[in-house]
């Protein structure tokens, strides 16, 4: 088992047999890749740990992500009242 941080995400590579091996270039692409399809997801979200998994000369990439917190911004808008210029009516906006 080899463990990994790149780009500050962690990276497990396991393997059951000697094709096992990959270089960091091919870690890289699993990590790029991982970062790709998080990125299609509407909320955001960090890329946080990818395990690969390396059998029979197929690997397999599991990823984790973790949600960024978001607080509640409260805007307050109030109602302002002003003249209109073509009468002199008051009009809320």
């Amino acid at each position: 088992m080899v463990i990994k941080t790149i780009d500050g995400i962690k990276v497990t590579v396991r393997s059951n047999d000697s094709e096992g091996v990959i270089s960091d270039k091919e870690i890289q692409a699993y990590v790029d890749s991982a970062k790709e399809e998080i990125s299609q997801i509407k909320e955001a979200v960090t890329l946080t740990e990818v395990n690969i998994a390396i059998a029979n000369g197929k690997a397999s990439v599991d990823y984790k992500y973790s949600t960024v917190k978001f607080e509640r911004i409260r805007r307050i808008t109030g109602n302002r009242l002003w003249e209109s210029p073509s009468n002199d009516t008051e009009i809320a906006a």
